[in-house]
Formats: C-alpha cells, structure tokens, sequence
C-alpha cells in the first residue's frame, strides 16, 4: 500500500508534532487550572461554612432559648443550599420549652 505525497512531506510531519504539543500543553494547563481553582473554591466553601457554624453557636451561647432555636431551624429550612441540620425534630422534642437563661 502506497502512502499520498501529503502524509510523507515535512510540512504535514512538523503540523502533527506541533498540533500534539500544543494539545499536550493545553491538557497541562487545564488540569492545573482546574486544580488550583477546585482547591480555591472548596477554601472559599470550607471558610463560609465555618463562619456561618461560629455564628450560629456564637448566636446560641448568647440567647439559648426556644424561640431562637426555632429560627435557626426555619432559616436552615429555607435555606437553598443542602446542609445536614444538627438539629433533628426529635432532639428539639427534648428541649425544655421555657428554659431559663444562664
């Protein structure tokens, strides 16, 4: 089998070698991109959540009552993004309903 005149010529050899490094090269970057910029946003996620977590137990320490139980319930509700609440119904079911302030 006979190979075309355009497979054997430099040109067509040089186009291939570069076309493969540069796609090499593209894959690189792409991969580090996408490292650095995953590890950046779970930092970013990782730091939101544990603000909003000392907020809420800064929040708890100072007024523990029912009444502000219940409105991180229903804020945690409302809320869009799927978070594990800590607080199940049957742990609230447990809570004394008038407790006194320490």
């Amino acid at each position: 089998m006979k190979m075309p005149a355009m497979l054997k010529g430099i040109s067509f050899k040089l186009g291939l070698l570069f076309s493969g490094i540069f796609l090499v090269l593209m894959l690189l970057l792409g991969t580090l991109l996408y490292g650095v910029f995953t590890n950046v946003l779970i930092d970013y996620i990782k730091q939101d959540v544990l603000t909003r977590g000392d907020n809420h137990a800064r929040i708890l320490e100072e007024d523990f009552n029912r009444a502000t139980i219940d409105h991180v319930v229903e804020w945690k509700k409302r809320s869009r993004q799927k978070c594990s609440s800590r607080f199940t119904e049957e742990k609230l079911s447990r809570l004394p309903r008038n407790p006194t302030k320490t």
